[in-house]
C-alpha cells in the first residue's frame, strides 16, 4: 500500500495481476503528523548499511484515545529487507521480523511473568493490549487503514540485556519480531539528526522484577529472623513453679509452693490459666519473700466468652494472663493468690468455681520488643508483596 503524501489517498497494488494497478482505496483527511522526527526518504544507517524511511505509522492504545502514540518508521534496504524503528515518549527501539515462535500463549501472561521462546530464551512480559492506527503515510507491505486494530504483546529479555520480543495478532495471523533498545545517541548517529531526550525514564522490567524479588527475599529473611528471635525470647528462662490451685484452696488466700530466683535483678514471668467457659475471673496476687514479707502486689483479669451467631462461631477474651516482674534479690519466694469469678455477665463475684494453674519462669525476658520487631517485619513483608502485586497488575500511570 502507498499513501499519497499530498492528499492522503490510499493506493493499493492488487496482487495476482500481470501489471501493477494502482487504485484509490480511501481518502483520509490530511492532519499534522504526530510529532514524527523522521520524514519519508530520510536515511537510517544500521550495521554500515543505509536504510530509507518508506512508511510511517502513529499507533495508539485503543483504551486511551488521547494518549501518547507510538511512532513507527518502516526502514527499507533493497538487499537486506525491512526493519521497524519505533519511538515512544522519546525512547527508541529497532526490530525485525523473527521466525522463532513463543512456546506458550503470551496473551495469558501478566506483567513480569516469564515465557520462553522455542530457542530456549526466557522473556518477561512488559505490556500487552490492543493498538489502533491513528495515522499512516508512505509505503507499507500491507493495506493499513486509520482505525485498524491489532493485539500486541511486548516482552523483554529476562537477563536485562534490553533485547525485545514482540508478538502481534492481526486479522487472525500472528507475527513475531525481535528487537533491542536504542539510546538517543544511537538514533542521532544513525539518522544524522538531533534527537530529543526521553520525556520519562524507561522501565527495565527485568531489573524492576529483580529488585522486587530481592526486596521480597530480604523482607522474608528478616521475617524469619524475627520469628526465631520472638520464639527464643518467649522460651528464655527456667520454669521454677507450675502448680494447680483447686477451687477449695481458692475459697480464701492460698500460698503456692516456694520457688527460687537464681540471680539478683532477674525478671520472673508470672502467668495464670483458668478453664473459663462464658465466665470471668479476677485474681489478686502478691510475691512473698520467705514466709511473711510481701514485696509486690498485683492483679489480673481473665474472661472468655464464645457462641454462635448467624451460623458463625465467635469467641472473645482469653483464659490466661501474664505479668513480668523484676526481683532485686535472689532467694526463695512464694505467691499469695486469691481468686473470684462469675458466669455470664454477672457483676457480683463468687468464690472461684474453676481451678487455676499458676506458673513462674525465672530469667524471663519481656517479649514486647521481639513482638514489635516481628510485627514490623510482617508489615514490611506484606507491603513489599503488595507493591510487587500492584506493579504486576497495574498500568504505566500506576508505575
Amino acid at each position: 500500500m502507498v499513501v499519497c503524501g499530498s492528499c492522503g489517498s490510499h493506493l493499493q497494488a492488487d496482487a495476482g495481476v500481470s501489471e501493477v494497478e494502482l487504485r484509490v482505496l480511501s481518502q483520509q483527511a490530511i492532519a499534522q503528523p504526530h510529532g514524527f522526527v523522521l520524514e519519508i526518504g530520510d536515511s537510517f544507517v544500521h550495521e554500515k548499511a543505509r536504510y530509507e524511511v518508506i512508511g510511517r505509522l502513529a499507533i495508539g492504545d485503543a483504551e486511551e484515545p488521547h494518549g501518547e502514540p507510538t511512532l513507527q518508521y518502516l526502514l527499507f534496504n533493497p538487499r537486506r529487507g525491512t526493519l521497524w524503528l519505533s519511538s515512544y515518549l522519546g525512547h527508541w527501539d529497532l526490530s525485525e521480523t523473527w521466525r522463532v515462535l513463543p512456546a506458550g500463549e503470551p496473551r495469558a501472561l501478566r506483567k513480569g511473568d516469564a515465557m520462553k521462546s522455542h530457542d530456549g530464551r526466557s522473556w518477561l512480559l512488559v505490556e500487552q493490549g490492543t493498538s489502533v492506527i491513528r495515522y499512516v503515510d508512505g509505503a507499507l507491505p500491507w493495506v493499513a487503514h486509520i482505525g485498524d486494530r491489532s493485539d500486541y504483546v511486548e516482552l523483554a529479555a529476562a537477563d536485562g540485556s534490553g533485547e525485545l520480543y514482540e508478538v502481534e495478532y492481526r486479522q487472525g495471523e500472528m507475527e513475531v519480531g525481535r528487537g533491542r533498545w536504542l539510546s538517543v545517541a544511537d538514533v542521532a548517529q544513525a539518522t544524522g539528526k538531533e534527537i530529543a531526550k526521553p520525556q520519562v525514564r524507561r522501565e527495565n522490567v527485568a531489573q524492576v522484577l529483580k529488585t522486587y524479588n530481592g526486596m521480597l527475599w530480604i523482607a522474608g529473611l528478616i521475617l524469619v529472623v524475627n520469628i526465631v528471635f520472638a520464639l527464643m525470647t518467649l522460651s528464655l528462662g527456667d520454669r521454677v513453679l507450675d502448680q494447680r490451685l483447686d477451687t477449695e484452696a481458692l475459697r480464701g488466700e492460698v500460698l503456692t509452693e516456694p520457688f527460687n530466683v537464681a540471680s539478683p535483678g532477674n525478671v520472673i514471668d508470672v502467668s495464670f490459666e483458668a478453664p473459663l467457659d462464658n465466665a470471668w475471673m479476677s485474681i489478686d496476687w502478691a510475691v512473698v519473700r520467705g514466709d511473711e514479707e510481701v514485696i509486690h502486689v498485683d492483679d489480673g483479669d481473665l474472661e472468655y466468652y464464645h457462641g454462635v451467631e448467624g451460623g458463625e462461631s465467635w469467641s472473645e477474651g482469653s483464659r490466661s494472663s501474664t505479668s513480668y516482674l523484676r526481683i532485686d534479690e535472689a532467694g526463695s519466694y512464694r505467691l499469695l493468690v486469691r481468686a473470684v469469678s462469675a458466669r455470664g455477665e454477672a457483676v457480683e463475684a463468687q468464690p472461684s468455681q474453676v481451678p487455676v494453674r499458676v506458673k513462674v519462669i525465672d530469667g524471663a525476658r519481656p517479649p514486647w520488643f521481639a513482638l514489635l520487631a516481628l510485627g514490623a517485619s510482617v508489615l514490611a513483608f506484606i507491603m513489599v508483596a503488595v507493591l510487587r502485586h500492584q506493579w504486576k497488575t497495574g498500568d504505566e500511570e500506576d508505575d
